[in-house]
């Protein structure tokens, strides 16, 4: 029993008892009618009053206990919140300077010289979203408050996913590719997890990281700071604030990389719409003539194995910076190979639209983000299955990853592929899966040869495409799982390589060819020496080589080669005539090395969105800037006021009836 002194009696019938513990509605006339709600046994210890009747005194909950002393401290929780937020975004604004500065910088031989370009690129928008989350803890109407809060997390959260993307893929943060990706989240997760980046580690990470954003978004009234007591932290986002105004940072050719990432996604010219005048003269516009020309003839078997992200960089013959490749080193030189491929783009769909459909470049006049798989390339008939399809032979696609990725399968099957296999084949049970649920390369060109050889039995020629995936981004060993660049690429030479040999030893090249190239340059930031060794050819060079008894050998320098020409050029080799409207030299004609006219090779740029390079058989080049009717070139050499007018005007209306043929990819 505990005796408490009482300034009041309170006895069972007392409304101060009943209204204190017991809440209840006022009845008419002053008494208490109906209880609201079953009041619940009041929790506390037995208290014995003056006139002593006993009562229970109720106590806080144990959670309500525990609150408590941060309760009577909440300004101080709030403070320290805002102090934290402030934190967050100069520390984000540091790591994008300093890895601007070591792309560009670097590249540039100038450390430091971009740095306050960037901080005054980015003030507006990290200065408004740090005031908001500051504004938002500050005793607001709650709704106001979870609203400023929300933002300045969001903006947060884009910033630190750009230092990301553009640390792993050497591109900015798009909301296009966020929605791409995120349209098949089972597949994302899956590489995710099957590439080690989900963990135990990375999960609590994340489950901390989470808890943190979920008090600081739902911060309760009791953190909430009066506005005057935050005054000092203010000073901080409202001068940067002002500077963003105020002080214009200086132009930059490459300012893709250094405008803020809100900008890099909303000042977008790929999607500005041309005018019904543009449209009308583009679809008016008279078609190139095609050319004819007698073909070679052979209907051997064709392979052609796609490498996945092989780049000149890695190969001491492509690009005599690093030595990863030596084994497709030494079949190249025994044979024949390329040193003036372009990719059309910067992504495997871009590279097997090109190589495959003959896509020039894919830069459809509409966001990114509102584009479809292999958009403009659904329902072509000048396809490299069809094509071949029509010259007799049985054409197949073999892959190890996932065809249900952004509906590959389907795409294939679509530009006429007889047949088409991926992840799912009994090959590859048992085996360890990484990359899209790949097995290792090895295991799928143990797949490809016993395809190839069992269908030599049959009487029609073989077009075989090969896809391989172990060197795709992250760059991961597929048996050891060493983490590593040039791990990943090792493996990726040492097994396309004891595939060729296989072939050539097997007696494949007394009856057939082999083509490899690549999909793209690998997804990495360009570094100083492939600048200097490549010029603005860096972003889009890829290797290629070929054997067989109709096919050169040794190097071939092609002023200009695409990847859109592998059609045409297959179609030199296996048919008796040929007639191509590129106006480009096949890739492995004899004849080719001293062609300077014809159409430019064109290179969709992954790093910023809005350009065009272009590659002339001349030697001339440069970059278009796309922008609708206001298309034009924003750096050029070699090229005259004729060329440069020419080639933007094809450039427009290439990119117009792209557009058309956009409207009919299937849902």
């Amino acid at each position: 029993m505990v005796f408490l002194p009482a300034r009041r009696s309170l006895h069972a019938g007392d409304p101060l008892w009943q209204s204190r513990f017991f809440p209840q509605s006022p009845g008419p006339a002053g008494t208490y009618g109906a209880v609201r709600r079953r009041p619940r046994q009041a929790r506390g210890v037995t208290a014995t009053v003056l006139d002593g009747s006993e009562r229970r005194i109720p106590q806080g909950r144990p959670v309500k206990r525990l609150v408590r002393p941060l309760r009577a401290r909440g300004a101080t929780v709030g403070l320290w919140c805002a102090c934290l937020l402030v934190g967050l975004f100069a520390w984000l604004a540091w790591q994008r300077t300093v890895l601007v500065d070591r792309i560009f910088g670097s590249a540039i031989g100038c450390s430091g010289c971009l740095t306050t370009d960037v901080l005054l690129h980015d003030a507006l928008l990290l200065g408004g979203a740090c005031l908001a989350g500051i504004v938002g803890i500050s005793a607001l109407p709650r709704f106001l408050g979870l609203i400023l809060r929300g933002l300045a997390l969001l903006c947060a959260a884009m910033y630190w996913g750009d230092l990301a993307t553009l640390t792993t893929f050497n591109t900015r943060l798009r909301i296009s590719d966020i929605l791409i990706y995120g349209a098949q989240p089972d597949v994302v997760l899956r590489h995710l997890h099957t590439t080690g980046q989900i963990n135990i580690g990375s999960v609590l990470g994340a489950c901390g990281l989470l808890a943190a954003v979920f008090f600081y978004l739902f911060l309760p009234r009791w953190a909430s700071v009066a506005p005057r007591k935050m005054a000092g932290l203010l000073v901080f986002p409202a001068t940067a604030i002002i500077i963003g105004f105020s002080v214009p940072p200086r132009p930059y050719v490459h300012d893709w990389g250094v405008r803020n990432v809100l900008a890099a996604n909303f000042d977008i010219g790929v999607a500005q719409p041309y005018s019904d005048g543009a449209r009308i003269a583009a679809e008016g516009a008279p078609p190139s003539e095609p050319v004819c020309a007698a073909g070679v003839g052979f209907r051997g078997d064709i392979v052609l194995l796609i490498l996945e992200s092989w780049s000149p960089y890695q190969s001491m013959l492509f690009g005599g910076i690093r030595d990863w490749t030596p084994g497709l080193d030494s079949f190249a030189l025994r044979h024949g190979y390329h040193t003036q491929m372009h990719a059309a783009g910067f992504t495997t769909n871009e590279g097997l639209m090109s190589l495959l459909a003959g896509v020039e470049f894919l830069s459809p006049v509409k966001p990114f983000s509102k584009i479809g798989p292999f958009e403009t390339a659904w329902g072509l008939e000048n396809t490299l299955p069809k094509v071949l399809h029509g010259l007799g032979y049985h054409t197949a696609f073999l892959t190890s990853g996932d065809l249900a990725f952004s509906r590959k399968g389907a795409w294939l099957a679509d530009i006429g592929f007889d047949y088409v296999e991926g992840h799912d084949h009994p090959i590859y049970n048992n085996h360890p899966r990484l990359h899209f649920g790949a097995a290792a390369d090895e295991v799928l060109y143990e797949r490809a040869k016993q395809y190839l050889f069992d269908r030599q039995a049959q009487d029609r020629p073989v077009l075989l495409v090969i896809e391989s995936v172990s060197s795709h981004h992250p760059y991961i060993h597929p048996l050891t799982r060493e983490a590593s660049q040039e791990a990943a690429f090792r493996y990726m030479d040492a097994s396309a390589a004891k595939f060729l040999g296989d072939l050539e030893d097997a007696g494949f090249l007394k009856r057939g060819h082999i083509i490899v190239a690549s999909d793209h340059r690998a997804m990495i930031p360009i570094t100083r020496e492939e600048i200097s060794r490549f010029g603005r050819g860096a972003a889009s060079r890829i290797p290629m080589i070929w054997a067989g008894p109709k096919l050169p050998r040794g190097e071939h320098r092609v002023l200009v080669g695409h990847q859109a020409d592998m059609i045409d050029s297959i179609k030199w080799l296996a048919a008796e005539q040929f007639c191509s409207e590129r106006q480009r030299p096949v890739l492995f004609a004899p004849a080719a090395d001293s062609q300077t006219t014809g159409r430019c090779a064109f290179h969709a740029r992954g790093d910023d969105r809005d350009v065009i390079d272009v590659f002339c058989p001349n030697g001339g080049e440069g970059s278009i800037k796309l922008r609708g009717d206001q298309t034009r070139f924003q750096s050029k050499s070699g090229l005259d006021a004729e060329q440069t007018t020419a080639i933007v005007a094809w450039v427009n209306r290439y990119r117009i009836l792209a557009e058309q043929r956009g409207a009919h990819t299937p849902p």
